[in-house]
């Protein structure tokens, strides 16, 4: 399954410290069961696990963490078209 920006995913492997956004002054590190939503694919070479720029948002609207999640740390919850939600 191929996952696109706006999906919106849940953390299912812990994620490694160095691919958390630190320029949050208070980002929280991704843990699994954590719920976020795709917003950017980055480009793939052949070969290379497709990575997602993940952000998580706290109940306030305040991110909480924004991370590079590899497709094998994640699931799919729902997708992120138009009606689907």
């Amino acid at each position: 399954m191929q996952f696109k920006e706006y999906d919106v995913v849940r953390v299912v492997k812990a994620v490694p410290a160095d691919r958390v956004d630190r320029s949050f002054g208070s980002a929280a590190q991704p843990r699994v069961g954590d719920i976020g939503a795709i917003v950017l694919a980055h480009p793939t070479q052949p070969g290379q696990e497709p990575t997602f720029t993940v952000e998580c948002v706290g109940p306030a609207g305040e991110t909480r963490w924004l991370a590079d999640v590899r497709r094998s740390e994640l699931e799919l919850v729902s997708s992120g078209e138009s009606g689907s939600m």
